[in-house]
């Protein structure tokens, strides 16, 4: 009997815990709405430029949020966040004193394929370090809604 109450004990604790951790962070499929810088405060000489950024959730990839859309503030040293060129876009975001900020420099351009699933660009890079040599993941072909078009010449 207190086996059985301490594992009920357990499993209550547990699910507890992943509530929280799924309330703290959210991945998320998107849609661009806004984005719009803000300005630094009077007197205040910013590291990164700050931007607030408003985007459909299309599909929630990991951890739990109410709602279709979803304000989030970034921060950027290099400017207008690099996301923000694509039309769909995996976003990692942090809900921190009530408000979601965007984990920096963290996004996958995605595309919607034929079959319904989001797909993309494979970084070589990835693959080819030492810790990922035995992964089973590998590229494949695969057909999109739309043509994917990579803009090259700013590489």
């Amino acid at each position: 009997m207190r086996n059985l109450l301490f594992s009920i004990l357990l499993f209550i604790i547990a699910q507890s815990c992943m509530a929280e951790e799924n309330s703290k962070y959210f991945v998320f499929v998107g849609e661009k709405i806004s984005l719009e810088q803000v300005p630094p405060k009077a007197g205040k000489i910013p590291f990164d430029e700050r931007f607030l950024a408003k985007y459909r959730v299309l599909e929630p990839f990991r951890g739990t949020y109410k709602g279709t859309e979803i304000e989030f503030t970034v921060f950027d040293h290099y400017g207008t966040p690099q996301f923000s060129k694509y039309k769909y876009v995996l976003l990692y975001v942090e809900l921190y004193d009530g408000h979601y900020y965007h984990s920096k420099y963290q996004y996958s351009p995605l595309y919607k394929t034929k079959s319904g699933k989001w797909a993309g660009p494979y970084a070589t890079y990835d693959y080819k370090h030492e810790y990922n040599k035995h992964t089973k993941i590998r590229p494949e072909i695969i057909e999109f809604t739309e043509p994917v078009v990579i803009d090259i010449p700013s590489m």
